[in-house]
């Protein structure tokens, strides 16, 4: 009867359990999908625990019949750890390293069924002090190792096993060919240290595995978030850009709105300077004076219009910049009777301007604050009764340091101005002012922009006041 090992039971078991303990932290560093070269590794895991089962080479009996297949399951076991340390093979290589180590296992399997007895436990030192040293080249040429803490610990224990398996192929070698008589039993009390001697090394080899495993996965999952950080910056900046590009359509929009807004009076007051050249002439009314003051107030309209439009392209403009340029003194008078002459001239009349003696001058934009004017008084006109006057009055504000200008005027209807009358788009309640809801909206935007107000309070039953304050 063949002679039970000595590590049966003690050896085999802290084995097994240093085995079972590294392969499921690989299964958990790897989130429960290793990849290609960790399933390699778990692969020579089990080869290294069914040859340790079926009879470690160097301690089983040189008559056992399990003796080939734990030299065979051995250098499978070493092959495949190599296998999985090694790079991917090179575009263009015809063989490549795997190919190399996958030769040389499959020369080991088949010598541990061909040599001699004796002889299969020297081959299986042999090939694993080659296979080690392979191992160490490996781990140095895959640029997937490198810089991980268990790189060391696995140079280590490969430097340790490539000194050790061959050292241990000399010694059996020579006791092979030294003594006559071989014994029947490979096994040996003192081979006991050399079996702790391989548990260990099992164990460095494993930690340092894991160890460049966990250093890998840590990596891959910090490149990760910087391509979701660099993805996410992108698709910031793409929303960022279509914000402003749908900022841009909207602010067109809006200009084209504010200019449809401004442009429609001067067109009503060329159309009615023109039908009124025309009414003359088709009385036969031609005599030169006629004919010169009907061309005088026509061209007294062509050019109101020119400036209204150059007021309007400049004032809407700034308005939805939200940018005034640089502020001026300026006079408020002057701006005031500016603002009257932009209004039609039938309407012109119905304004009693009330204006400060001396002239007041703030800084202010020139453009944006005549655009405000026209508007104020082009409300009050329009939402007035037919022939009503519409007063203006420009006052110094001691208490809050700046300039008032108020507008009063009667109601033609007493719900015309309900609602939120200085919001964009909203239009008083008569049928008969025309217009887009636009121009308070104007004189709001005029008043923020020169960190002044507008507001609107009514004086008894059917009269309303417009205020609008600039600080100066």
């Amino acid at each position: 009867m063949e002679a039970a090992p000595v590590y049966s039971f003690p050896f085999a078991l802290i084995y097994f359990g240093q085995l079972a303990g590294f392969s499921l932290s690989i299964l958990v560093v790897s989130n429960w999908r290793p990849d290609r070269s960790s399933m390699i590794w778990l692969g020579s895991g089990v080869c290294s625990a069914v040859a340790l089962a079926v009879g470690y080479p160097l301690y089983t009996p040189y008559s056992s019949a399990a003796l080939p297949i734990a030299v065979a399951l051995t250098i499978l076991n070493l092959s495949m750890k190599q296998i999985a340390l090694l790079p991917r093979k090179k575009s263009g290589e015809l063989i490549g390293d795997k190919g190399a180590t996958f030769a040389l296992m499959v020369f080991g399997v088949i010598g541990a069924y061909t040599v001699p007895a004796p002889y299969r436990s020297v081959l299986a030192c042999a090939m694993s002090g080659l296979i080690a040293f392979m191992s160490i080249q490996a781990v140095l040429r895959n640029r997937r190792w490198r810089g991980y803490r268990g790189l060391y610990a696995m140079l280590t224990a490969s430097i340790i096993a490539t000194i050790f398996f061959p050292a241990k192929a000399v010694i059996k070698l020579f006791n092979i060919l030294t003594i006559s008589a071989l014994p029947a039993d490979n096994s040996a009390t003192g081979d006991a240290v050399a079996l702790v001697g391989m548990i260990a090394s099992s164990v460095v080899v494993q930690a340092g595995f894991l160890g460049m495993l966990t250093a890998q996965q840590s990596r891959a999952r910090q490149l990760a978030a910087r391509r979701l950080a660099r993805a996410s910056e992108h698709m910031l900046g793409a929303r960022l850009h279509a914000k402003q590009i749908q900022k841009l359509a909207d602010q067109r929009l809006n200009l084209l709105n504010l200019l449809t807004h401004e442009v429609r009076q001067p067109l009503h007051n060329a159309q009615a300077g023109l039908q009124s050249f025309l009414t003359e002439l088709e009385h036969g009314e031609y005599s030169p004076e006629r004919l010169s003051s009907a061309a005088r107030r026509t061209q007294g309209v062509l050019d109101g219009i020119t400036l209204s439009l150059s007021n309007a392209i400049t004032g809407t403009r700034l308005i939805e910049d939200d940018s005034i340029g640089q502020l001026r003194q300026t006079g408020m008078a002057e701006t005031a009777a500016m603002a009257q002459l932009d209004c039609p001239p039938y309407w012109q009349q119905r304004i009693h301007m009330t204006l400060p003696s001396p002239e007041m001058f703030i800084d202010v934009e020139p453009v944006l604050l005549r655009l405000a004017l026209r508007n104020l008084l082009d409300n009050a006109l329009k939402y007035s009764p037919a022939d009503a006057p519409v007063t203006f009055e420009i006052l110094e504000e001691g208490t809050e340091l700046g300039v008032l200008f108020r507008v009063t005027n009667d109601l033609a209807d007493d719900h015309s101005l309900d609602g939120d009358i200085f919001g964009r788009d909203q239009r008083g309640s008569s049928t008969y002012a025309e217009g887009q809801g636009l121009g308070l909206y104007i004189v709001k935007r005029v008043a923020q922009l020169h960190d002044g107000s507008v507001n609107m309070r009514r004086v008894g039953a059917s009269q309303v006041v417009f205020e609008l304050f600039l600080p100066g």
